[in-house]
């Protein structure tokens, strides 16, 4: 799938995909998550922004401005987060 994805971009039969750079803790994370959304999950940019700012939001939550640990992220941290079905999606 990566290879495909890659090569219709390069053939520039779709379109490349841009993730602005995130001046925070979450930015290197998100960038990450992002590229294997888009190249290895094959989602598409509006489905991959919806994604991240469910992510954004729940690690913001959970770490606020501090300093980002996922090692620190629990099971009742998971079990809060909200599913597309509670949000009407």
């Amino acid at each position: 799938m990566l290879s495909l994805l890659r090569q219709l971009r390069e053939g520039r039969a779709i379109e490349p995909l841009v993730i602005p750079p995130e001046i925070s803790p979450l930015g290197h994370p998100q960038t990450g998550f992002a590229q294997y959304l888009a190249e290895q999950r094959g989602l598409r940019p509006a489905t991959v922004k919806q994604y991240l700012s469910h992510i954004r939001r729940f690690l913001t939550e959970r770490f606020g401005n501090g300093a980002l640990s996922l090692g620190k992220v629990n099971i009742q941290d998971i079990s809060r987060l909200p599913t597309v079905s509670d949000e009407g999606g």
